[in-house]
């Protein structure tokens, strides 16, 4: 079984989990993105064919379901619900239902609740769980990167999501 948990944003991640015979092989790679020149301006927009390739082939997509963040400006909200929108579509086309595919969306509160437990979590909460199962180096994003990656733990958390509650 292969599962794909989607943290959504241009700052976002993929991960992929692939449960064959007991033997677990985790991928994770941040959200594929291109720059485009629009209006003399330079704009970030997901690299649909790539986030295609990574997704094709998988049984579930565990997808977290975002709004839009108060305070925020008119452009970044329907920028972010744009992205947002575009996995949507990706998943849904790929997932029809009539191929036994199947697309789970769930609130950042919901997961973040049954993993990290009641209370309000920041960003390095979900790096900290995320590294009691996986190794440091599979957060880090590129080779000059030190940090582990908010997003890339995320899209894990959300496949450590369905195993935990819908796998049992």
């Amino acid at each position: 079984m292969k599962i794909i948990g989607i943290d959504p944003g241009i700052n976002g991640a993929l991960c992929s989990i692939n449960i064959n015979d007991n033997t677990t092989i985790t991928h994770i790679i941040v959200m594929p993105i291109i720059k485009e020149i629009i209006r003399k301006k330079k704009v970030k927009r997901l690299d649909i064919d790539k986030i295609i390739e990574f997704i094709k082939g998988s049984d579930i997509v565990v997808l977290e379901k975002v709004h839009t963040m108060p305070n925020q400006g008119i452009s970044s909200n329907g920028k972010f619900m744009e992205t947002f929108g575009t996995l949507i579509g990706i998943s849904r086309t790929l997932y029809n239902h009539k191929l036994g595919g199947k697309l789970i969306l769930v609130s950042p509160q919901v997961w973040k609740r049954a993993l990290l437990g009641p209370g309000k979590h920041e960003k390095i909460d979900s790096i900290n769980l995320a590294l009691k199962y996986i190794d440091k180096g599979i957060l880090i994003p590129t080779k000059r990167s030190v940090k582990p990656h908010d997003g890339m733990a995320e899209a894990f958390l959300l496949t450590k999501y369905y195993l935990d509650i819908y796998s049992k």
